[in-house]
């Protein structure tokens, strides 16, 4: 929860700013991610109310009830009335804040329309797996230190010891300068269908595999258990669509993987046989 201590300060002072500035609208709220309890004290002090946003679904709120009893104003949801009827209803008589479902919503795919085409790296380990804070820190470097831009899905919780991606240092944040698009999820058929990604870093699952080759996408692969480690000798000995992450996860290794994968001209052949497949 590093971010929630080391960012009151730079976002008190920008929010300050922005409402002293008398040209722009008056500012009526502040909508922050859930996990950003620090904006809800700048919130109070600067008597500004503030709407938690929540980017999964009513059915797993129900852990998430005694936290949105704080001073919080109100609750965001991805999800609609039609596909959580329910638990909306239920949610709505057990948590005493207003709740609002605006879903789905993704600003993905909007973020993948901005880039070159074959360019961006997609990065997503599964809905299953979890690793610990060093194996993390070191995807993170490897991505900053390709300077490939990239769409990394972190699921919360997957992170051990972390709620989502607070133990990423803030000189991580001003490396990537814009580079980045770090999300909970991510609508995965229509990303790897998107003309802007060059590569699939998966934890190579048989369902991620099948959509990255059915969309001509090379792969990273980090297998870890189950059919995961028969998938890899497809894709390594018969489709040779993919790279291995060999031995421990280091980002040097990762740096190189994806460079590889997107721009090198070693890759050409890895991408072009993706392509035919």
């Amino acid at each position: 929860m590093r971010l929630n201590v080391s960012r009151v300060v730079p976002f008190r002072k920008c929010f300050q700013k922005d409402l002293r500035d008398d040209s722009q609208d008056r500012v009526a709220c502040l909508i922050t991610d859930d996990v950003w309890h620090f904006s809800q004290a700048v919130g109070d002090e600067l008597k500004i109310p503030r709407i938690m946003l929540r980017c999964t679904g009513i059915s797993s709120i129900s852990a998430f009830s005694a936290l949105a009893t704080m001073a919080s104003s109100g609750l965001i949801c991805n999800s609609s009335e039609e596909a959580e009827g329910i638990k909306l209803a239920e949610a709505r008589h057990t948590i005493p804040i207003p709740i609002l479902v605006i879903g789905p919503f993704h600003n993905s795919i909007s973020r993948l329309n901005k880039q070159r085409p074959k360019s961006v790296i997609y990065v997503s380990l599964g809905s299953i797996a979890s690793i610990d804070e060093a194996k993390f820190l070191e995807i993170a470097w490897g991505l900053a230190n390709s300077e490939q831009p990239f769409l990394w899905v972190v699921r919360p919780g997957s992170i051990c010891g972390s709620d989502w991606f607070e133990h990423l240092p803030s000189t991580f944040l001003e490396m990537i300068n814009g580079r980045d698009h770090i999300v909970k999820r991510a609508p995965q058929q229509e990303v790897l269908a998107h003309w802007a990604i060059g590569g699939f870093w998966t934890h190579f699952g048989w369902n991620s595999t099948l959509e990255s080759i059915c969309e001509g996408v090379p792969i990273i692969y980090m297998p870890s258990f189950g059919d995961q480690k028969v998938n890899r000798r497809y894709v390594r000995n018969f489709w040779r669509v993919g790279l291995q992450l060999e031995y421990k996860l280091e980002s040097g290794e990762t740096e190189r993987a994806i460079i590889k994968l997107l721009a090198d001209p070693e890759g050409e052949d890895i991408r072009d046989r993706a392509v035919r497949l």
